[in-house]
C-alpha cells in the first residue's frame, strides 16, 4: 500500500488515543464531580449555617450560665428575681413529669458524633442526620425558643435544613453522553445539527429565513440561531474540500482543543481546591451540629417553666438530663437566697462606710468604738 507521505493519510487509528483520552477524562471527571458531598450548597451558605448555629448555641449557652453558681454574679437584681421565678415555676413542671407514668423518657442518645466523608454519607451519618433535623424542626417554633426566633432565623433554618437534606440525599452528578441529534437541511441538503434552527451550511432555517435577512437571529416563527458547544468551538474551522484545506481546518480544531482542555485543566484544580475548602467548612459544620443538641435539651428543659405543657419532651431528652437540671434548679434557688442576702448586706455595709467617712482622722477611741458597734450590730440584724 502506497504512501501518502502524511500522518494523518497513514495512519487510520491516529484519533484512537485521543478519543480514549477524551473518554478517561470524562470518567474521572465523573467521579471527581461525585466526590461533592453537597453539590448543591455552596461554601459560603455552609459558613453561614455554621456561623447561624454557633450563634444558637452560644445564645442559649448564655441563658442557661443564668442559672448556674458562676452566672450568678453577672445578673441584675431584675434578672436574679426573673431567673428565681422561673427556677421555682420550672421544678414544679419538671416535678409533674416525672410523676407522669403515662409516658417514658428517651432512653436513646441523640448527641451522635458526626463527620462527613466525600461522596456519599454512611447509613449511620444518615440516620443522625436524619434525626437532627427531625429534632430542629420541631423545636425551633417560638414556643420552645422564645426571644431566640429572630426575623433571620426562618430563612437560617431553612438554609440549614436543606444541607442536612443535600448531605443526606446527594444529586448524582451525570455527563450527557447521548450526541446531538442531527438532521438534514431541507434547502441545501447538508447535514446540520438540531440545537440550532438554521443551518451551518446554507444558513436557512426550515421557513427559508436566512441570517443575513431582516430577522438574522430569529425567522418570526421563532427559530433561532442557538449552536451547540461543539459547533462554536468549531465554527469556521472546516472550510474548504481539499486535502490540504481540510488538513489546515483540523489543525485549527486541534488549536482551539488544546486552549479548551488547558482552561478546563484550570477549571478543575480550582474546582478540588473549592472541594477541599468546602470539606474543612463541613468539617466545622459537623462541630457546630455536634454542640446543638445536648445545648437544646438544657434550655428547653430549664425553660420548661415557661413553655406550659411539656410532655413532647420526654421524647426527646432522657430521665438522666431531667434530673441533672432538675438538681440543678434546686440548687440555684438556695444560691439566689444568698446571693440576695449578700447584695444587701453589702449595700448596707457600703451606705454604713459611707456615713462615717465624714469622721476626721483624729477622732476619738470612743468613737471608733461606736462605729464598730454599730456595724457589728447591722450585720446581726441582716443574717439574724
Amino acid at each position: 500500500m502506497a504512501s501518502t507521505g502524511t500522518v494523518a493519510g497513514d495512519t487510520p487509528t491516529l484519533l484512537e488515543p485521543l478519543q480514549k483520552c477524551f473518554e478517561e477524562a470524562r470518567g474521572a471527571l465523573e467521579k471527581e464531580m461525585a466526590q461533592d458531598p453537597a453539590p448543591e450548597v455552596s461554601c459560603e451558605q455552609i459558613t453561614s449555617t455554621t456561623k447561624w448555629l454557633r450563634s444558637i448555641v452560644q445564645a442559649m449557652n448564655a441563658h442557661n450560665d443564668g442559672f448556674s453558681r458562676l452566672g450568678l454574679s453577672t445578673l441584675s437584681g431584675d434578672e436574679l428575681h426573673r431567673n428565681q421565678a422561673l427556677a421555682r415555676e420550672t421544678s414544679r413542671q419538671l416535678t409533674l413529669l416525672f410523676a407522669d407514668k403515662s409516658s417514658q423518657f428517651t432512653t436513646t442518645s441523640q448527641h451522635q458524633v458526626m463527620k462527613f466523608d466525600m461522596g456519599s454519607q454512611s447509613r449511620e451519618i444518615k440516620a443522625n442526620l436524619s434525626d437532627f433535623s427531625r429534632f430542629l424542626e420541631h423545636f425551633s417554633k417560638a414556643k420552645w425558643l422564645g426571644e431566640l426566633v429572630a426575623p433571620e432565623f426562618v430563612e437560617q433554618k431553612q438554609l440549614t435544613v436543606k444541607l442536612l437534606a443535600n448531605l443526606q440525599h446527594p444529586e448524582k452528578p451525570k455527563l450527557q453522553v447521548n450526541q446531538p441529534q442531527r438532521s438534514r437541511c431541507g434547502y441545501c441538503r447538508q447535514w446540520k445539527n438540531n440545537a440550532s434552527s438554521f443551518c451551518d451550511s446554507c444558513s436557512r432555517c426550515s421557513h427559508g429565513y436566512n441570517t443575513s435577512d431582516v430577522y438574522p437571529h430569529r425567522c418570526p416563527s421563532g427559530c433561532s440561531t442557538a449552536m451547540s458547544k461543539e459547533a462554536i468551538l468549531y465554527q469556521g474551522m472546516q472550510s474548504g474540500e481539499s486535502s490540504l484545506e481540510k488538513l489546515q481546518g483540523l489543525a485549527q480544531m486541534a488549536e482551539a482543543l488544546a486552549k479548551v482542555c488547558r482552561k478546563d485543566a484550570s477549571a478543575r484544580e480550582v474546582a478540588s481546591k473549592e472541594l477541599a475548602k468546602k470539606m474543612k467548612l463541613l468539617k466545622d459544620f459537623a462541630e457546630a451540629v455536634n454542640e446543638v443538641p445536648k445545648v437544646l435539651r438544657q434550655f428547653l428543659l430549664i425553660r420548661a417553666g415557661s413553655i406550659g405543657d411539656i410532655s413532647e419532651l420526654k421524647a426527646w431528652v432522657s430521665k438522666e438530663e431531667a434530673d441533672r437540671v432538675h438538681k440543678t434548679l434546686e440548687e440555684f434557688r438556695d444560691e439566689v437566697n444568698e446571693e440576695k442576702v449578700m447584695r444587701r448586706l453589702n449595700m448596707k455595709r457600703a451606705a454604713s462606710e459611707g456615713s462615717w467617712s465624714c469622721i476626721s482622722k483624729g477622732s476619738s477611741k470612743e468613737e471608733k468604738k461606736k462605729k464598730n458597734k454599730a456595724m457589728a450590730e447591722e450585720e446581726f440584724d441582716i443574717f439574724g
